[in-house]
């Protein structure tokens, strides 16, 4: 059966778990599907409604062709029987062969099954969706978004007034809480919460409450709380007891009521015992008042939609936090992260759970972690998992526990007292454990999975963690991958027959060769030969199809087979972050731009707190597809996660040059950052600086830039200047040929040293080029533009594309060669990439195509680009 999940995201899996991103990646289709499975009445739906909802412009033939034609896809993509046909003139969804989350959550609420449809609703439906061209279509989705709203508000209330009624207060304050959340304007809610609060004894969290619901309400509507509501604040402010959190009395006893001393505290059946790792925490019912400050401030819905961080608390989606190494040899640190992760990893096995990736957890470690209720908002998590481990000689102690982040319980705690060889079996255990705490359903392939141990030598599968344990140690340093790759050998040496660390293997020597740490035949070799080990010996192991798809698309830049490798990990490791975040970066190079971004959206939904993810991920596709707001949005996503991720903040200022021909924002941004600081695949800040200078035609500032950076080359993913090339067109501005040539032949003498090395570098081609063409050797420079035309990224990267055929359109513009430079020019402004008519403007290096016809008729043309 198909699964589509439209409350608070936008996802359509089949059987296997693998998500159909290319219905998800057509609007209007989609749309379709979805109107088809949730539009009330229920059933069949006459093809008439359909061509007005969708097709509102096109005459009748045109209408009608799109509906078949986008039948014609469903079918083909999700099966022939899932839309169905009757008498010729009405359509509908097989409801036994597509689940819908928005029709599911209609029936619970039908059939008084309240908790069950306030799990499935995990926030608006279809957040940020729309279909261009679809004006009716989205008048109805903006109906349906109220109107299933509104169930969820009412169904929340509801279950306030039988927790109520069944002496339950700690139960009210909480569906109390997820009521204002969907209805944060409703004071005479708001007031009951207040009661409640009140009642449960935590009447600063009551204040508290009533400052954020102020503060929103002066900011949103200028308006304060009502009389009535500012009395009642009065009343419990009058029987404040300061300093003091109190438990839940039973309702109707003289502490419920306000008189009296508190209760000592009960705990019930799902409270904890035992040392905490977090003092902070209260007992469940010593509820703060955090909830619906962020529920009035951070959690309103508005017409748009609730984001990841904003969805109502899923307990199947899990985050695995950092787990406390305890043990007293330093030696043995990486035993905590290394069982943190492969737990981690096991969870990623299961379809059901979503389970939130290793880069987003790892910043919740230290003396300053926040709340658990705050790390669950800020995952979009429902159930957290915590852990200490400790070894001491051949003894190995993990106590685990798993806490359900909506109330503070423990749903589930071990504590294993077993020997340093049973790791394994611990991590398997405590993920099957997991799995079936927060009510998942394992497959038998999962389940066996889980218990399948990857090598039956337990002193190499040390060994192992070890190597991992350095292989994710951040900053991506030469001397961390060497040492995980000889830590993978000796695993490899005790058991040769260990698939996972052949795969492991393969991955170290993958990285040291994308990064040109080493970049020779025998290193691109040997990750060819591990990862086919690793597939030998286990053809499904899905870290054995990541190997493979990285060879594929490091080495021999086969992108199509490094797709249907990720996709085969995809299989058996249905929510790992990192194979979707490789799925989305192969895809653009394949020129599939749309499954690119929803293959970002899914790793961000695994992995929220990863800052790069936004930027590298949409907004540099964005970018390159001429949508600046969208990328604006993005940057500023990733840099509200991470303030001083320095690539964003300077791709932000950059998006301002492209969009608008704007430099103030650029170069303020540049003014603050320091001159050697690297700009992740953009070079140094120095050569930005030089590039800011040159669009300003400010020549004397090209010579202090370069005295500041003391670099003979600039370097980036995109470029590989001399600093001598700089000088040279710093020189053609200013009018001075002759020390312009001498400039340029520097140039020249420099890269004809480099390229011996690099034959197939594309940046020494282009760059040689730049030069060739500045000394006048125009037959020279255009052989440089044709090699540029010939070589495989140029041909069959789509990503890339765009970066080589400005640089041989620059070449050829230099080079005189006009109607060629023209030509590749048209094909940048019409197909994705990072030329606009504003850096046409500002360049020098274009102004040999100034005053040219064809030149300035493209400036116009794609002026509102």
């Amino acid at each position: 059966m198909l699964h589509c999940r439209t409350l608070g995201t936008f996802e359509l899996r089949g059987s296997t778990t693998e998500e159909r991103l290319a219905v998800l990646s057509q609007p209007k289709r989609a749309a379709l599907l979805v109107y088809l499975a949730v539009a009330k009445p229920r059933g069949f739906h006459r093809r008439d409604t359909l061509l007005a909802l969708f097709w509102p412009d096109s005459d009748g033939e045109h209408a009608r062709a799109a509906l078949r034609q986008a039948l014609t896809f469903l079918r083909r993509e999700l099966g022939d029987a899932v839309v169905r046909t009757r008498n010729a003139a009405d359509l509908a969804v097989d409801p036994e062969r597509l689940w819908c989350d928005a029709a599911a959550f209609e029936d619970a609420v039908n059939g008084d099954e309240l908790e069950r449809a306030l799990d499935l609703y995990q926030g608006d439906f279809l957040p940020g969706f729309h279909a261009s061209g679809c004006g009716e279509f989205e008048r109805w989705l903006e109906q349906r978004r109220r109107e299933l709203r509104d169930q969820a508000a009412a169904g929340a209330a509801r279950l306030v007034e039988r927790a109520e009624s069944a002496g339950s207060i700690a139960e009210a304050v909480h569906w109390a809480h997820r009521h204002m959340a969907l209805k944060p304007d409703d004071e005479r809610a708001f007031a009951h919460l207040l009661r409640l609060l009140d009642r449960a004894g935590d009447r600063a969290a009551a204040l508290k409450a009533y400052e954020a619901f102020a503060t929103w309400l002066a900011a949103e509507y200028e308006a304060e709380p009502s009389p009535e509501t500012q009395a009642l604040v009065a009343q419990i402010r009058a029987r404040e007891a300061p300093g003091s959190l109190v438990a839940v009395a039973p309702q109707g006893s003289e502490a419920a009521a306000g008189g009296g001393s508190p209760p000592a505290v009960s705990l019930g059946p799902g409270a904890r015992v035992g040392p905490r790792r977090r003092p902070w925490r209260r007992a469940l019912v010593a509820l703060v008042p955090a909830a619906l400050l962020g529920a009035i401030l951070l959690l309103r819905p508005s017409p748009a939609s609730l984001g990841p961080a904003e969805a109502p608390l899923d307990r199947t989606a899990i985050a695995v936090l950092p787990f406390e190494n305890l043990s007293p040899d330093r030696g043995r640190e990486y035993l905590a992260r290394g069982l943190q992760d492969e737990i981690l990893n096991q969870l990623a096995r299961v379809g059901p759970i979503k389970v939130i990736s290793r880069t987003s957890v790892m910043k919740y470690t230290g003396p300053n972690v926040p709340p658990l209720r705050q790390i669950a908002r800020e995952l979009g998590v429902g159930s957290v998992v915590e852990g200490s481990v400790q070894a001491v000689g051949e003894r190995l102690r993990v106590h685990v526990e798993l806490i359900d982040a909506r109330t503070d319980r423990q749903l589930w705690a071990e504590q294993y007292d077993r020997k340093l060889d049973d790791a394994f079996v611990i991590e398997s255990d405590v993920a099957q454990r997991i799995v079936q705490s927060v009510g998942a359903v394992l497959s038998v392939a999962e389940r066996e999975g889980l218990a399948r141990a990857p090598t039956t030598n337990a002193e190499a599968y040390q060994f192992y963690l070890q190597g991992r344990d350095y292989f994710l140690r951040p900053n991506d340093l030469r001397g961390d991958y060497e040492i995980a790759g000889r830590f993978f050998e000796r695993a490899l040496a005790l058991d040769s027959g260990f698939a996972l660390a052949h795969a492991a293997l393969s991955q170290v020597d993958g990285e040291m060769y994308e990064d040109r740490y080493d970049p020779s035949p025998r290193r691109a070799m040997r990750q060819l030969r591990e990862a086919r080990s690793a597939l030998r010996l286990a053809p499904d192991l899905p870290q054995g199809h990541i190997a493979m798809g990285e060879v594929h698309e490091y080495v021999t830049r086969d992108y199509a087979a490094a797709l249907a490798d990720y996709r085969r990990a995809l299989i058996g490791l249905p929510n790992a972050a990192e194979v979707w975040r490789r799925i989305a970066f192969v895809l653009p190079r394949l020129g599939r731009w749309d499954e690119a971004i929803a293959a970002y959206r899914r790793a961000e939904q695994l992995s929220p707190r990863d800052a790069t993810l936004p930027y590298i991920g949409g907004a540099l596709t964005y970018l390159r597809l001429h949508r600046y707001a969208d990328a604006l949005q993005e940057f500023d996503r990733s840099l509200t996660l991470a303030p001083d991720l320095y690539s964003a903040a300077f791709r932000r200022a950059h998006t301002f040059v492209l969009w608008r021909g704007e430099l103030d924002t650029l170069r303020a941004v540049i003014g603050r950052m320091p001159n050697d600081a690297e700009l992740f695949a953009f070079g140094p800040t120095a050569a930005w600086h030089l590039q800011l200078v040159l669009w300003e035609r400010q020549a004397d500032s090209v010579s202090q830039v370069l005295r500041a950076a003391h670099h003979p080359f600039f370097e980036s993913y995109y470029s590989y200047y001399p600093a001598s090339l700089y000088r040279a067109w710093a020189w053609q501005l200013r009018g001075d040929g002759a020390a312009a040539r001498a400039a340029f032949d520097s140039s020249r003498v420099l890269l004809d040293s480099v390229i011996g090395g690099l034959p197939e570098d594309w940046r020494v081609h282009a760059a040689r080029g730049l030069a060739l063409a500045g000394l006048g050797r125009r037959g020279e420079a255009v052989r440089e533009a044709r090699w540029l035309q010939q070589s495989f990224r140029y041909r069959h990267d789509a990503l890339d594309w765009g970066s080589l055929a400005e640089e041989r359109a620059r070449i050829l513009a230099q080079a005189g060669a006009c109607e060629a430079a023209l030509q590749e020019v048209e094909q940048l402004l019409t197909r994705p990439s990072l030329l606009t008519v504003h850096t046409l403007r500002l360049d020098p290096l274009w102004d040999p195509l100034r005053g040219n016809p064809r030149f300035e008729a493209l400036l116009t043309q794609y002026a509102s680009q």
